[in-house]
């Protein structure tokens, strides 16, 4: 009995060229896009750096004797640049270790961000708190979660607090008008009334903080993190090849 084996035909070399250099571009093709990722993040980081510190220069400016200050801003925004030019640098100069710098000072500065969140909440759960124990504290009732001891606490606290805004008044320089103005504050602070609407006040006050707080930091933490991801990316790509050229980029062009 004559058994026929049927045999696939084995890839011919030009297929098999064809292949390998479709691979290669397409290889090419994402390590270019990573790097121009890294450049895009770096360049866009290094420009929120300077409109910080520009933003903090101006506020200071206006304020007497603030030199120190505004020197202090400036040596910050300096460190600060460091690691967007080591990501710069790095995807430029196809560094291994600065764009390991760069992604691990990324990393660092998203935790950062989410343990600033995390506080962020809580601020926004204590105001909450403020609003609610003012609401229900309200001059005119007495409810089961405010007895009189609940308020007489809430009373004693704007009594501290106007205690510590007049201890202000005498270590600042203020005009006559400004010092009524402050003295008369914390006079009323004093009444039932006008501290229930402070601590409501200042509960919504710290909602608000909160949000924003949360909301920008939740930005920042994903700019870090691309940040991060994008150069480590580039780094293992890099050690993967680390002969890799933007020459090959243009040639495959």
């Amino acid at each position: 009995i004559n058994i026929t084996v049927a045999r696939t035909p084995a890839a011919a070399p030009s297929d098999r060229c064809s292949l390998c250099r479709a691979d290669g571009l397409s290889s090419m093709g994402n390590f270019r896009d990573t790097t121009r990722c890294v450049l895009g993040l770096s360049g866009l980081a290094a420009i929120m750096v300077m409109v910080d510190a520009v933003a903090q220069i101006v506020m200071y400016a206006q304020v007497p004797d603030s030199a120190g200050k505004i020197l202090f801003v400036i040596f910050t925004g300096i460190l600060a640049l460091i690691v967007p030019c080591c990501g710069w640098q790095g995807a430029r100069d196809r560094s291994d270790s600065l764009l390991s710098w760069f992604a691990c000072c990324s990393y660092f500065s998203g935790a950062v961000d989410c343990a600033i969140q995390i506080l962020g909440v809580f601020v926004i759960i204590i105001g909450i708190a403020f609003s609610k124990a003012s609401e229900a504290c309200a001059a005119d009732a007495t409810t089961s979660t405010c007895d009189e001891e609940h308020r007489q606490k809430m009373l004693d606290e704007c009594k501290s607090l106007s205690i510590k805004i007049n201890a202000s008044i005498v270590n600042t320089t203020l005009t006559h008008e400004r010092i009524q103005n402050v003295t008369g504050l914390t006079h009323d602070l004093l009444s039932e009334q006008k501290c229930l609407d402070t601590m409501k006040s200042l509960g919504y006050g710290l909602t608000v903080l909160g949000v924003v707080v949360v909301f920008a930091r939740c930005v920042d933490m994903c700019f870090h993190c691309a940040s991060g991801y994008y150069g480590s990316k580039l780094r293992h790509m890099l050690l993967e090849d680390p002969h890799r050229d933007m020459s090959s980029d243009s040639e495959s062009d």
